[in-house]
């Protein structure tokens, strides 16, 4: 879905070429290529679109390269927060989608060279990002998010590097307060027609807070095999171990200021904790079929097993119909994207068309236990929940990129989405019973417009609806105290209507952006109550955001 950027600068139609930028400076003019709303690697000068590219020297320079929110806290209307506790990860959005999320990401759609960190269901996963190896980091923003699919108020794609010719090998150590440790060891190199990038991190600390030890452990490696003239292959193999990890748990306002290292209440006694492994593989394969046409086709696969010991009391756990303090997820997923681009030209004037479909799938066995056995807390006790959920969605895309003279750019396009859940409840008396199942559906529309006032100067407007279906752990409660039993498919999808505009100028040796708003939204999803472990949530009629983007201005002095 994702392609690689391009490594040198395109010209664009108005504006200095690459021999011409090289003559006005002594160094090298800014570059900025990156793959958004087209899928084809080309300046964000001039698309319509509100989009960042973080770069490896921001990701590594004086970074620890183990939390995302290290890499993306310059990044116009995204939040990121770190809470410093490896068991609840960062709490993220953008434009505000996602903030409804207490952990994991909602409403945003994640990459990892271009394989989904998102399941069908919109629920996302960033664990398996690793920093070490990324070269680059891509935020897209506004309505042309909606292109990739459902909960799609932003996307977030990382892209791990390709290796240099030779063969080069490289280790990290670092060390600091509370025990921190990060060790990384990596390769990478060209043999022949075969690029290759692998790299092992070891991540620990005994946490800023009592009961907040945490330990990571992360393989990423890519390999691209050239086939031949035309054609190219890219395998990607990504593991994450996080075999133990303490929760904290949170603390109120009187705690804080009594003592902000203290834990929250039950966290010992229930020895709250998580523990973590994924692995996951995707294979990519791009052809030239034509001078005119290419094709992009991945395939990919995985693997997630989460295992979290939460404190609900004992008393709370004993009614009949409390799920129990041990969530046991065991998460199957996988997936294929396939698209073709066509570039030609019409009455002298550029135009690319790509068409494309995709297909998700996610089988997920979700048990819960007690958190006791007798009076011993903080152990898995007897099985309260076993339930298999299916969620799969089916997706067809078609995207077109016009220039209809030298100051005009035109991007539209279009993304049909169907979701289906199913969920069977493997505790009924009569075995497994489906309990419901829903479908959702949307057809989104985008489009959007650039202006090139002058050579320094693009102006641009763009107009997108959104689609945002309930995630299986949204469907999870119908009540607080479990008196309505199956999952709430009462929920419906949140629909939205984005509308942006902006500016961006850009010289040999400057980058600047500003861009405004308005997001208008149905049927929100929100938290009706949370108590005793269970969250319930439902449709808000109307929400609306408003709001305005400035990028800190990038430099690039001659020397």
């Amino acid at each position: 879905m994702w392609a690689a950027a391009a490594a040198a600068q395109e010209a664009s139609p108005g504006r200095p070429g690459p021999n011409e930028a090289a003559d006005s400076a002594a160094a090298a003019p800014l570059t900025q290529v990156v793959v958004t709303a087209t899928r084809i690697a080309q300046s964000s000068f001039d698309l319509p679109v509100a989009v960042d590219r973080v770069n490896e020297r921001q990701i590594r320079e004086g970074q620890l390269q183990v939390n995302l929110s290290e890499s993306l806290d310059e990044v116009p209307g995204i939040a990121v927060q770190s809470r410093q506790n490896y068991a609840q990860d960062l709490q993220m959005s953008v434009r505000g989608f996602g903030a409804r999320s207490s952990f994991g990401v909602r409403g945003v759609r994640l990459y990892s060279d271009g394989i989904p960190g998102t399941m069908p269901d919109g629920q996302g996963q960033f664990s398996q990002f690793d920093l070490s190896t990324a070269d680059h980091i891509e935020v897209l923003r506004g309505p042309f998010s909606a292109l990739y699919g459902n909960s799609s108020g932003g996307v977030i794609a990382i892209f791990t590097q390709d290796g240099k010719p030779g063969f080069d090998a490289e280790g990290t150590a670092e060390y600091g307060t509370f025990n921190t440790q990060r060790y990384a060891v990596q390769t990478s190199g060209v043999s022949g027609a075969v690029n290759y990038v692998a790299d092992v991190s070891h991540f620990q600390t005994d946490g800023y807070r009592d009961h907040s030890e945490a330990e990571r452990n992360i393989f990423n490696s890519k390999i691209g095999v050239t086939l031949d003239d035309v054609s190219k292959l890219t395998i990607v193999l990504n593991a994450i171990q996080t075999p133990f990890v303490q929760d904290p748990l949170g603390l109120t306002r009187a705690q804080l200021a009594m003592d902000p290292t203290q834990t929250g209440v039950n966290a010992d006694a229930y020895n709250t904790r998580k523990s973590l492994d994924q692995e996951q593989v995707g294979v990519t394969y791009e052809r030239r079929l034509t001078d005119t046409d290419e094709l992009s086709a991945q395939a990919y696969t995985g693997h997630r097993h989460t295992v979290q010991f939460q404190a609900i009391p004992k008393s709370t756990e004993g009614a009949a119909t409390n799920p129990g303090g041990v969530i046991d997820l065991g998460r199957a997923y996988g997936g294929t994207d396939a698209h073709v681009t066509d570039h030609r030209d019409i009455a002298g004037t550029p135009l690319q068309v790509t068409a494309g479909v995709s297909y998700d799938d996610l089988a997920e066995d979700r048990r819960g236990f007690l958190n006791f056995i007798g009076a011993t807390l903080g152990v898995q006790g007897a099985l309260r929940r076993d339930e298999t959920n299916h969620v799969f969605d089916f997706d067809q895309y078609l995207q077109a990129q016009w220039d209809p003279g030298e100051r005009w750019r035109l991007i539209a396009g279009v993304r049909n989405s169907t979701v289906n859940v199913d969920s069977f409840n493997n505790l009924a008396t009569a075995g497994p019973v489906a309990e419901s199942d829903a479908h959702y559906g949307a057809t989104n529309p985008v489009a959007g417009v650039t202006y090139r006032a002058s050579s320094l100067v693009n102006l641009y407007a763009s107009y997108g609806k959104g689609f945002e279906t309930p995630t299986l752990n949204d469907l999870a409660y119908r009540s607080t105290n479990g008196s309505l039993p199956g999952l709430n498919f009462a929920l419906r999808p949140a629909r939205s209507d984005n509308f942006e505009f902006g500016v961006k100028a850009e010289s040999n040796h400057l980058r600047a952006s500003a861009d405004a708003f308005y997001i208008k939204t149905h049927y929100e999803l929100a938290v009706q109550a949370n108590s005793a472990g269970r969250s319930v949530e439902e449709n808000i009629d109307e929400t609306q955001r408003r709001g305005a983007e400035l990028s800190r201005p990038r430099w690039s002095r001659p020397t």
